[in-house]
């Protein structure tokens, strides 16, 4: 199952998952604190202050944001804070001190005390699933864009059918699909693989995920760029169940079966190992969650 990480223990990640599920996306509420949070209103001036305003020009991610965020109230300033933490629970190329240091700027923004004693912000908590690789840092200000858009329009959306998505993860795939920049935004693989870790593969980049599908399809890259990213999930799904019948063996994703397919010599994907139990060096999709690369 996709949960497998081999050493990581991602069990931790996963209850701070569904935390978030249960109090944001479905109470509306603060994931840190007592305060409602994760509410339509807040999402609507996250729209008009930063969506709508993209800036591109000088200044990094958290000096732009501060300055757009500069006229919103105390409660949409955390929110942009936890929304900052989802997005770095899958990252696993980014220290878990790095990714609280970015969560507690923005909170404090807010002029309220950070509540850093969470065990929603322990290094267990956030060890991360995968890299995101260098495009999810560089563009981050479009994948957060991207998640404001994706609740904003999950939002105002009445109470049955936001559980009719959650309760289905092809459901909220296909229904993210009229979400602007859906097919390019790393952020929409987490989200899924977050709420549905039985469907949805650790897999995020756009380059790594079509290799991965290449390699295990025999499809040509021309081919695989055609296929949209509902297409490619349904790829991994049925190439990993396939696998875990063969191998009777359900602790077995994508990444794994290319040191599984050839062990010692050249993995499916065409890279070379470093030896049998090892991961290898090589630049398929499947080296993107390698702690070697």
């Amino acid at each position: 199952m996709s949960r497998y990480c081999g050493k990581r223990v991602l069990a931790p990640m996963f209850s701070a998952a569904e935390q978030w599920r249960q109090l944001g996306l479905v109470e509306d509420k603060s994931v840190f604190a007592e305060d409602p949070l994760w509410q339509l209103d807040h999402f609507e001036a996250l729209d008009r202050y930063f969506v709508t305003q993209l800036d591109s020009g000088e200044g990094n991610f958290f000096e732009k944001l501060e300055a757009q965020l500069e006229q919103a109230v105390p409660g949409v300033k955390q929110l942009a804070a936890e929304m900052l933490w989802v997005m770095l629970l899958c990252p696993s190329n980014i220290s878990a001190a790095k990714k609280r240091e970015g969560i507690s700027e923005i909170w404090n923004w807010s002029g309220l005390p950070f509540p850093g004693q969470s065990r929603l912000l322990e290094d267990e908590t956030l060890l991360g699933a995968g890299s995101a690789g260098v495009s999810y840092n560089v563009n981050r200000r479009l994948e957060l864009a991207y998640f404001i858009r994706v609740m904003l329009a999950f939002k105002q959306l009445a109470s049955a059918e936001r559980e009719r998505l959650l309760s289905d993860g092809w459901e909220m795939a296909k229904w993210l699909e009229q979400i602007p920049e859906n097919e390019s935004r790393q952020f929409r693989n987490m989200f899924l693989y977050l709420l549905f870790p039985d469907d949805f593969e650790r897999i995020f980049g756009g380059t790594d995920r079509r290799e991965v599908v290449k390699a295990f399809t025999g499809r040509t890259m021309q081919q695989v760029k055609k296929l949209k990213a509902i297409e490619i999930d349904r790829i991994f799904l049925e190439t990993r169940n396939k696998y875990a019948r063969e191998f009777d063996d359900d602790d077995i994703d994508d990444h794994r079966l290319c040191r599984i397919a050839t062990p010692g010599g050249r993995n499916d994907c065409g890279c070379r190992p470093r030896g049998s139990r090892s991961p290898h060096t090589g630049s398929c999709g499947c080296a993107g969650l390698h702690d070697s690369r």
